[in-house]
């Protein structure tokens, strides 16, 4: 599975007198002097400039070395990058995934490892991203949503970057990949070119669902399987959250990079400069199970 994150310095001041008396945990962010190319498994020189916010994992079962969450912010020309790691045991980068049984298609209820960040403006606006292994990660953005009032999420304007792949009744999948393509679609992404790959399917290299398996050109057998979403190019405002998560010896590495103000003041939160906001992640299917971060954003 190919797999495709940037702005500010982070300082944490984290202690556990502070964290026993219930007040935030503060993260700075500063120009970073440099620039950064999302993904990798090893940092870029420029996140060195970032101090790591470091949060312990409460676990029952005692880890050595210990297990924790770690968040870098720099900010990139106009844009705010983050890279965040957090310990996960599998990677489940398979959501509804179809896999051919005796009697037909069974359709799995898991779901793909992910997390929510839920950023909160002074005027009441709240902005949420979220990022998942399979249905966001593959064409490189999180889906960029605005929280009501009442506590609805609502995407933004643009499409997203998924959809389900299933017929009417659920008993199978409706798509499967296109047998004569040698190549997937390319992806706008600055990675360049996605592969064809059993992992994923994209909007517009699909066909419907026939007797033959289209990657071994057999009929299908026990054990074969389709994805279970269909994956889709965003547009407009959908596009905003660029997104690379590599998944690495037990660890999640996510990095995400979004302009500072991208206009759009009805739906997405301008970050300015000698301003704090309230951020709040959110993670999705970790092993072990991680509880919610709340932090308080600053720039400089």
């Amino acid at each position: 599975m190919i797999r495709f994150f940037a702005l500010s310095l982070i300082f944490l001041s984290m202690t556990p007198a502070l964290t026993a008396q219930g007040q935030p945990l503060t993260l700075h962010a500063a120009d970073s002097g440099g620039h950064i190319s999302l993904g990798g498994v090893a940092m870029e020189s420029a996140w060195e400039t970032a101090t790591p916010l470091v949060v312990p994992v409460a676990t029952d079962v005692i880890h050595h070395p210990p297990l924790e969450v770690s968040i870098r912010a720099i900010v990139d020309r106009s844009s705010l990058c983050l890279r965040i790691e957090w310990p996960d045991a599998s990677e489940d980068a398979d959501c509804w995934l179809w896999t051919r049984a005796e009697n037909g298609w069974e359709r799995s209820g898991d779901r793909d490892d992910g997390l929510q960040i839920v950023i909160d403006s002074p005027e009441g606006l709240r902005d949420q991203w979220n990022w998942w292994a399979q249905r966001t990660d593959a064409v490189g953005v999180a889906q960029d949503m605005v929280v009501s009032g009442e506590g609805e999420a609502v995407s933004d304007p643009g499409q997203v970057t998924w959809r389900a792949n299933a017929i009417p009744d659920h008993n199978a999948p409706a798509e499967v990949w296109v047998a004569d393509e040698a190549e997937g679609p390319p992806t706008p992404y600055q990675g360049g070119w996605i592969s064809r790959s059993a992992d994923h399917l994209f909007e517009g290299h699909t066909e419907p669902l026939g007797e033959i398996n289209p990657w071994t050109g057999e009929t299908w057998a026990e054990g074969d399987t389709v994805p279970g979403v269909i994956n889709i190019f965003p547009t407009d405002s959908q596009s905003d959250v660029e997104t690379v998560g590599t998944w690495h010896d037990g660890h999640w590495i996510l990095e995400m990079r979004r302009e500072l103000d991208t206009g759009d003041p009805e739906h997405d939160i301008a970050l300015r400069s000698g301003e704090s906001f309230p951020v709040t992640l959110t993670f999705r299917g970790s092993e072990p199970e991680i509880a919610p971060i709340t932090l308080q954003l600053t720039l400089n």
